[in-house]
């Protein structure tokens, strides 16, 4: 732990997730693959007194209608973390609401406006060599 006592994440953990990861990518298991979610997606169950339980690593969300999802907790980043096929099982009504509450790095909307779409062509000017590295930031004015 760090001297705030928050625990530092080190390289091990980022070794196992990278394992984690890869093992779902070999068995190509999408279902394996995790999904992040804001712990403010537990505040609604907490509130209507569905079952919620923790350990200092797990959780459980437990209905009164069976459903449950167990998932990984990440204190120090407000995220918590589970399989997406785990998700995928619960109420629709449910995997809504944890999809308002999901967890993403920035992406780009016109590719995925692209993906929505069916694949149909989006003029985005024309196509050139590229070495993998970030362009610079472009000014607008």
């Amino acid at each position: 732990m760090g001297e705030s006592g928050v625990r530092k994440v080190t390289a091990a953990m980022s070794e196992l997730a990278s394992l984690y990861v890869q093992a779902a990518f070999e068995a190509k298991e999408a279902g394996d693959l995790p999904l992040f979610f804001s712990m403010d997606v537990l505040q609604r169950y907490a509130q209507d007194g569905v079952r919620l339980m923790r350990s200092h690593n797990a959780g459980r969300l437990q209905s009164k209608e069976g459903w449950r999802l167990d998932f990984g907790i990440v204190d120090e980043a407000r995220l918590i973390h589970a399989p997406a096929r785990e998700v995928f099982r619960l109420p629709k009504a449910e995997r809504l609401h944890f999809a308002a509450h999901l967890h993403l790095p920035p992406l780009n909307e016109r590719f995925l406006r692209l993906q929505m779409g069916g694949g149909a062509c989006v003029d985005d000017g024309e196509t050139q060599p590229w070495d993998g590295t970030p362009r610079a930031a472009v000014s607008r004015d």
